[in-house]
């Protein structure tokens, strides 16, 4: 705190050995110095030292909270090659076909949380592609405001993408249903696809959007907005699958 110079500290406070250095580590993450961060990985991977998929993680996740998308994203990739996990062929979105319950955990995999009145699993039985898809079933007794499956994604600036998926439904109640959505982290751009109601055979919804200049990443998410209307308590059952994101080269 006195210093407050990390090349300083580093070269003549901090001993050169990985426990050291994690306690610094630590004590820059709470104080949430992002550069000083950055700077002690960097040392820790000139040193050698093999850290545990716990160590990068919580990096990855200090990066991403910092809204450094763009870095964590090269990490989590190195740490997948690492681990010879397949990475990703869905553009900057991991699992795109919920194949996996998990990668890595955290990061950039899909996180799933729990909402009133709705069920999230994995139907081994229908699929638009590979093996499975993610299901979500609304018991008819709740107005949810779902947006409980959601992923972290790595984008370039000033960049045209479309985010596509596959979604069916069977008996969707309510004018507001189901839809894919993205919205910028830390740079405020947003779009949605149209939702989905009734019952629809797997159609692939298509997202258009394009980036700002100080974009690094977004967040996808699995949507479903609550509604004032008197008939808002949603049932039924909905499906996704092969989750992408690519860049649009036609400049639409």
């Amino acid at each position: 705190m006195v210093v407050n110079d990390t090349d300083f500290v580093l070269e003549r406070i901090i001993p050169r050995d990985p426990s050291a250095l994690n306690q610094y580590l630590s004590y820059v993450y709470e104080v949430r110095d992002k550069e000083s961060a950055k700077k002690v990985w960097e040392r820790k991977s000139a040193m050698g030292v093999k850290n545990s998929r716990d160590e990068v993680l919580r990096h990855i996740e200090f990066l991403i909270a910092e809204g450094e998308l763009s870095g964590a994203f090269q990490i989590w990739k190195a740490r997948l090659q690492e681990e010879s996990l397949a990475v990703s062929s869905d553009g900057p979105v991991t699992n795109g076909g919920f194949e996996k319950d998990r990668i890595l955990g955290g990061g950039f995999d899909w996180r799933m949380g729990t909402a009133p009145g709705t069920e999230i699993s994995f139907d081994q039985g229908d699929f638009s592609e590979g093996k499975r898809s993610l299901k979500i079933s609304f018991n008819g007794k709740e107005n949810v405001d779902f947006q409980h499956v959601y992923q972290y994604v790595a984008l370039k600036p000033n960049t045209d993408y479309l985010l596509r998926a596959h979604v069916k439904t069977n008996g969707v109640t309510t004018q507001s249903g189901l839809r894919i959505e993205i919205s910028g982290v830390r740079s405020a751009f947003h779009s949605k696809s149209d939702s989905l109601i009734g019952d629809n055979d797997w159609r692939e919804v298509v997202v258009p959007f394009r980036t700002l200049a100080d974009s690094q990443g977004g967040l996808v998410r699995i949507r479903r907005e609550s509604t004032n209307k008197f008939d808002r308590f949603i049932s039924g059952v909905a499906w996704v699958d092969d989750v992408r994101l690519v860049e649009d080269k036609t400049g639409h």
